[in-house]
This record gives C-alpha cells, structure tokens and sequence, in this order.
C-alpha cells in the first residue's frame, strides 16, 4: 500500500528532468530575450540618429534654398534707401530683376510694387527657362501686360493682358506692409500647373524715410523634391514637407507629386492625408493639433506609429529659418529595415533553443534515470525489510559515489541486521535445547522463547517505523543519502543493544553506563568532529529493560547528533552531558550542551514541531509511557522522564 501511495505522487526521477528542462529553457529564454532587446534598442538608436541626420540635411538644404529670395529683396531695399535704385524707373528695376534672376536658378521672378498700384516684374517659366517681363501702363494701377522677351530684355511676344490691375490689393504687398519687414506668402501652384511657388516680400523705403513699395521674390519648389527624392534614407525611409495648412510641399516619393487638378480646370495643392503613400497618410495623424491646424504634437520629437501592421519610426522638426515659412519636416523610417536581419537571426534562435530543449530533455531523463534507478532499488529493499522479509542484496554497480557509498551502507545495514535476526534465531534454538536438556525449567523456558520473540518482532517494528518516518522527509538525492546514514545509525544503536545483551549474563537488563557510552561516541557526527566536541556520559550502576533501554539509545542518538550538528557553528569547540539516574522511582535521562542554544520560536512550536528529531524522540518516550520535555538554558537541556 505505501508503494502505490508512491507511485501516485510525483517521482524524484520527474522531478529532477522537469528541473533540468525549466533551468536550461528560462536561461537560454533570458539570454535570447535580453540579446534581442539589446539588439533593437542599438537599431532603433541608430534609426533615430539617421533620422535626425536626415532631417538636419533637409533643414539646411531649405536654408540654402531660401536664404537668396531673402537676400534679393534685402539688398533690393537697401539700394532703393541709399539712393542707389530709382523705384519709379521701371526699365532700371526690371533691367536689375533681369540680372538677379540669371545668378540665381531657383528664382521665377523677382518684382516690384509700388504705392499706386504700378507692377514691374522680370522672370521666368519653370519648364523650358523662357524669360518675359510684366508691367502695368504708366508703372501704377491699371492694364496689366506680359511680354516675352529675348536674351538682351527686348520684348518678342505679347503673351497675356490682364485690365484693372492693382498691385496694393495683393496679398504680397499686403502682407510686408502689415509686417514692415521680411514676410513669407503660403505655398500657391502655378497657373500652368507645372510647380508651385513660394513668395518672400520685404517693404523699401525712400532716402527721406517714406514709403516707395514692395519688393517680393517668387522661388520655384520643385528643386525641393528633387533634392529629397535624392536622399539615401535607409532601404525604405521616406521624407516629406507639410505646412501648416497640411498641404504637402515636397516629397522624396516620385510618384506622389503635391499638385492635384481641382476638378475646374485649375490646379491645387495635395493634402497630406491625400498621400499616395499608406506610410505616410498614416503619418499624417502625428501632425493633428487643437491650437494650429496642422502641426506635430511636440515641437521636436520621435514618435513610432504603425501602418499595415508594420511599426515605423517618424522624426518630425519644424523648419527654423528667420522668418518663415511655417513649415515641418517628417523623416520616416521602417523599423524592418534595421530589424530584418535581427529577425531572421531570431527565428534561427528559437530552432537552436528548441534543439536546445530537446536535447537538455533526453540529458535529464537519463541523468534523473541513473539516479532514480539505485534509489528505487533501495526503497523496495527497505520495504522488505519493513515487512519483515529478508532483502536481496541490491549491486554497488553505480558510477555515482554517493549513490555508491548509500547502497554499500545500506547493504551492510541489511547485512547487519540479517545477522542480528539470524543470531536470535540461533539463541531461540540453543533455548530450546536447554529446554529439551532441563525439563524441569520448561516453563521458565517457554516464557523466555516468548520474551525474545517479542524483542525480535518489536525491533523489526521499530527498525521500520524509522525506515518509514526518515522516508517521508526525502525529496532530494542528497536527502536519502542523509536519512540512510541517520537510519543506519539509529539501527546500530538497536543493535548495540542486543550485543550488550550477548556480553551480559542478565539477559533481561542492561548496564547502562557502557551502553550509552558507546551508543554517544559511535554517532557519525560525533567521529567527525572528535577532538573538538567532548562528551560526558554518567549513567553508573543504572540498568534498565530492553525496550528502555533501546528508546534510551535512540534519544541520545537523536539528541546528541543534533547537538554536535547545530549548537557549535564555525567549527567551535564545546560539550554534551549524557546523565542517566534513578530519582523518586523514575528514571530521568538529561542531555543537554552549552552551545548557541534552541532557536527563536522554539518553545512557542514555530520550530520544535517541524523537526524530525523532536518528533522522533516524543513518539519513543510515549512507548514506554515516559514524559519528555525541555528545561529553558543558555545551551540546550532535553529531559526524559520513565
């Protein structure tokens, strides 16, 4: 019945595999999980910094970009403030726009307004570089015309008339006059649809201080797109301008160009949320604000967002340049395009750590099996012996040396013990000799025949109530190493009661002084701190019954054992008394050191009642109906009364 209790429990053998395959998989798990999180953290640090690196490139692309509109009408002003340009002599201005727009590429046209209304303005078309002047008749509000003109500035083509024209209602002169400084216009497109413009104005004053009109510069934007369709941002990055109406600017995307026919005949500008890229549509959610229209969340900052399920990295800036314009700059960057190659490196990583798990399972079945095997062997012996059957010799075959030493001692326990039933019998047989030879003492005889048998059945009794009580305290391998050589020793102590027997002439008591004397010194803790640990034992001219006498040698083999084992830490020297005497007709056995003394919690049962040896040593006093208890001490101080 005990053995099928076992089976239903777990095994030491499931155990010990389960153990070696959960370490092997949490280290292995741990170690790929933190390298993987390194690994993405330096990626993503590297993402950032391209991304960073990217939108600074842009950001002094753009200055380079603007910085001449600014400068035009800058100087411009100046010279008409110190006398050097004429602003009512048209010819001068658009002679002068003439030469400024041939220096400068990005330039459509520069311009003039003056305070009746008058227009001057040389420039050119985007598509094929095809130069034409505009004015209006008499330089002030009225007919506006638009000639082509030849390399030197001579008119070839009337091209466009344009009646009632007033230079002071447009937004440009607007605009610097309300600022009384440099002002940027918002993003238009072309009338021809062919690229869209950006205007920088700056009002000019006179010598004397009065107001002589507006200068304004036109930038053509699609030099924009192509100097960000020429970025190297990572395999897939992407890159793009949006102002603060959420118009798209530029793009580093070929085929999604900002400029969108309205469906009119005419032309307007692509709203990011109308991308034709899912990337950054979704990106356009990051430049929603409650305050401006259209602008990041944070001033400066990195977000990571996701599109079609895949995560994605955006550094958005603000363009910081004087006075404008009011524009932002996204810089996106896929997360795959760094983690790929980590990924795949993960995936190789999980089949070596399945591998891994496969081949620590084979390791610790067959570790916990060459365990297990001599430890099973042993219970079922120690089972036979516990059912009073004589147990078969179990091989010292076993390449571990512990497992070794346990199955040589307990074989030699088996033997032991085998002898000392053997000798019993033997006893038994030379008794009933004596009885066939003294016939006149049958009686005596048959009472004493049944006295050895008593002892024999009560020690076999014994033998296995402490086989089975050190069993159940046994989970580990170096547990059952232990609990064998306590139980061995408990055994001995059984033994030496019998072998004082043989000495004595009174087979039915025992001297009790030489008992305990050699019960104390054969305990293993005791051979093993000899010299450091002294021992008194006092027990002269007591003698006592078997059965007392063996639960005498088992306490003081409990009692003693735990003193040498817990009351001197780091190797420090001490004593045991062992006493033995005869007091108001009881004995009283006391055992006690001067050592560190019981723990804290001891009298209270926190830890007296969790203790093997306490337990032990109550059950013995109750079966010889004795009273056990402990005398608080600065060492410990055990007292048995019988």
């Amino acid at each position: 019945m005990e053995r099928h209790g076992l089976r239903r429990q777990a095994t030491l053998r499931s155990d010990l595999a389960v153990s070696f395959i959960t370490i092997t998989a949490v280290a292995v798990i741990l170690v790929g999980g933190i390298s993987f999180h390194n690994a993405r953290w330096a990626v993503n640090s590297v993402s950032a910094h391209l991304r960073r690196e990217v939108a600074l490139r842009i950001q002094e692309n753009l200055e380079s970009f603007l910085a001449p509109a600014l400068h035009i009408t800058e100087v411009n002003a100046r010279a008409v403030s110190s006398g050097n340009l004429d602003p009512t002599n048209r010819e001068e201005l658009l002679r002068r726009f003439r030469q400024q727009i041939d220096l400068i590429p990005s330039v459509s046209s520069v311009y003039f307004g003056n305070p009746r209304g008058g227009l001057a303005n040389s420039g050119r078309e985007s598509s094929l570089d095809e130069r034409y002047v505009i004015f209006t008749e008499n330089f002030r509000a009225g007919t506006f015309e638009k000639w082509s003109i030849d390399s030197r500035g001579k008119p070839l083509e009337l091209m466009a008339v344009v009646p009632d024209f007033d230079a002071r209602t447009r937004d440009w002169y607007r605009d610097a006059l309300a600022r009384d400084g440099a002002v940027w216009s918002d993003v238009y497109v072309l009338f021809t649809g062919q690229d869209m413009a950006l205007a920088a104005s700056r009002p000019a004053y006179d010598p004397r201080g009065n107001m002589a009109g507006v200068f304004s510069v036109d930038l053509f934007l699609g030099q924009i797109g192509d100097f960000l369709q020429d970025l190297e941002i990572g395999f897939r990055g992407k890159a793009f301008l949006v102002d603060s109406q959420g118009h798209l600017v530029a793009s580093s995307l070929a085929d999604d160009p900002p400029i969108l026919e309205n469906g009119e005949g005419g032309y307007r500008l692509r709203h990011l949320e109308e991308s034709s890229c899912s990337v950054i549509r979704a990106a356009s959610a990051l430049f929603r604000n409650e305050e401006t229209r259209f602008s990041p969340s944070r001033e400066l900052g990195d977000e990571r967002f996701f599109s079609a399920g895949r995560s994605h990295y955006i550094h958005t800036a603000p363009l910081r340049y004087r006075s404008g314009p009011d524009w932002f700059i996204g810089v996106v960057i896929p997360e795959a395009d760094f983690m790929g190659r980590i990924e795949q490196n993960n995936r190789l990583l999980l089949v070596i750590i399945l591998g891994v798990l496969f081949l620590c399972a084979a390791l610790g079945v067959f570790t916990a099996r060459r365990i297990t095997g001599p430890i099973w062997a042993l219970t079922v012996a120690a089972g036979e012996i516990a059912s009073g059957e004589r147990a078969e010799e179990i091989p010292e075959d076993s390449p571990l040396l512990e497992i070794h030493q346990l199955t040589h001692s307990f074989n030699e326990m088996s033997r032991r013990l085998a002898d000392t039933v053997s000798g019993l019998k033997e006893e038994v047989r030379e008794r009933k000799q004596v009885q066939v030879a003294l016939q006149h003492s049958l009686d005596e005889k048959e009472v004493l025949l049944r006295e050895v048998h008593h002892r024999v059945n009560n020690n076999l009794s014994v033998v296995a109530g402490l086989l089975n009580l050190q069993a159940s305290t046994i989970t580990t391998p170096q547990q059952a190493i232990a609990g064998f050589e306590v139980s061995r020793s408990r055994i001995m102590t059984m033994a030496l009661v019998h072998e004082e027997l043989c000495a004595s002439e009174d087979l039915a008591r025992i001297e009790m002084n030489p008992f305990l004397n050699h019960v104390a010194t054969q305990i293993p803790q005791f051979q093993e701190t000899r010299g450091r640990i002294t021992l008194h034992v006092h027990a002269g001219g007591v003698r006592c019954g078997v059965d007392a006498a063996i639960v005498c040698g088992l306490v003081v083999n409990e009692l003693v054992g735990n003193a040498i084992t817990y009351a001197f830490p780091q190797d420090e020297p001490g004593d045991v008394w062992v006493t033995l005497r005869k007091t108001e007709g009881r004995h009283e056995l006391v055992v006690r050191d001067n050592g560190v003394g019981l723990p804290e919690g001891f009298f209270e049962g926190s830890v007296e009642g969790n203790t093997l040896g306490i337990t032990l040593v109550r059950m013995l006093a109750e079966q010889i109906h004795g009273d056990f208890y402990i005398e608080p001490s600065s060492g410990a101080h055990f007292v048995l009364l019988f």
